[in-house]
């Protein structure tokens, strides 16, 4: 999720998480491969905010959830 947002970051900014949840649905059967995918619902000057969810490849069954915020940082420029 986070990384969905580093995507919205401006060139010489920089992110940290300030908040993050995650829910887990069932566990991953060994051997199932799994689609991981972040969206960004916010990305503004100071905060980004994104949610994501696991599901298997072949099943599209629903492992995982979560959401996160981060703090949007402008690199000093001295």
């Amino acid at each position: 999720m986070a990384c969905a947002v580093m995507t919205c970051v401006p060139q010489g900014s920089y992110y940290t998480t300030l908040e993050y949840k995650v829910n887990i649905t069932r566990a991953i059967p060994l051997g199932t491969s799994v689609r991981a995918v972040g969206t960004v619902s916010h990305a503004g000057r100071s905060t980004g905010v994104a949610s994501g969810e696991i599901r298997g490849i072949d099943d599209d069954r629903l492992y995982a959830t979560g959401s996160t915020t981060c703090l949007i940082m402008q690199a000093r420029q001295d």
